[in-house]
This record gives C-alpha cells, sequence and structure tokens, in this order.
C-alpha cells in the first residue's frame, strides 16, 4: 500500500509505504511513513504510537471476529 498526503494547497506533508506479507500462522508487515526532513521530531514520535495503536486495533479485531482472540 503506498500514497502521498498533501494539504489542500498540494504541499507534500508525507508518504506511507506499508507492505503485508502472509506467514504460515498469519501475516507480517511493514509499515514505512516517510515525513518532510524538517518535521517535528514529537510529531513523528506520535505518529509512530499513532500506527502502532491502530494497527493493534485492527489486528485484534480480525482475531475477535475470526474467535481466535477473546
Amino acid at each position: 500500500m503506498a500514497g502521498v498526503f498533501t494539504l489542500a494547497d498540494g504541499l507534500e506533508m508525507g508518504r506511507v509505504l506499508h507492505q503485508f506479507a502472509n506467514t504460515d500462522d498469519g501475516f507480517k508487515a511493514k509499515l514505512i511513513i516517510y515525513f518532510p526532513a524538517k518535521s517535528d521530531a514529537e510529531k513523528i514520535q506520535g505518529h509512530k504510537w499513532h500506527l502502532a495503536i491502530e494497527f493493534t486495533n485492527w489486528v485484534n479485531l480480525c482475531l475477535k471476529e475470526k474467535g481466535r482472540l477473546r
């Protein structure tokens, strides 16, 4: 999954490249976001946490729906 995120005026704010692959017992993911070099370190750190929580929630929801998580 790849994309570019921009503001309404066209200013590029970053790029995303997420890769997923099936494994014998589930899947593996590589989650990548590129920010401009001048990006605020605190915003980048906050987005790392956002991404970790978001994907954890999605995986847990999927496992719960499949009856593999209580």
